[in-house]
């Protein structure tokens, strides 16, 4: 077939990606079906993840930035819409919606 897969984890998401040509489009797209329904993770590699995990979490909480990112406390998404939707509320408008007309015509 040709092209390329990537998987791409992160503690938050994973990102699955194909590059292959046109003709190999399908094949390409049932074998990212098979690779997310099918994930291969040996027990071995997961309890070695886990103890990295454990490691660097123990390592960023002795970190000043991190100690403080904790105390001021967690992103808060309805928050932080509404405030969004407060100041910015009438953006939609644009700058256009603003400025006065000028008839370019009688230029």
């Amino acid at each position: 077939m040709g092209g390329k897969l990537e998987v791409t984890a992160a503690a938050n998401q994973t990102t699955f990606a194909t590059d292959v040509f046109s003709e190999s489009a399908t094949r390409a797209m049932a074998l990212v079906a098979d690779v997310v329904r099918n994930p291969a993770f040996p027990e071995t590699d997961l309890a070695r993840v886990r103890n990295d995990a454990a490691r660097n979490l123990s390592i960023q909480r002795s970190q000043p930035a991190h100690i403080g990112g904790e105390a001021i406390g967690r992103f808060d998404a309805a928050a932080m819409e509404a405030t969004i939707r407060r100041t910015l509320g009438d953006w939609n408008e644009g700058l256009l919606a603003r400025r006065p007309e000028v008839d370019v015509d009688g230029l």
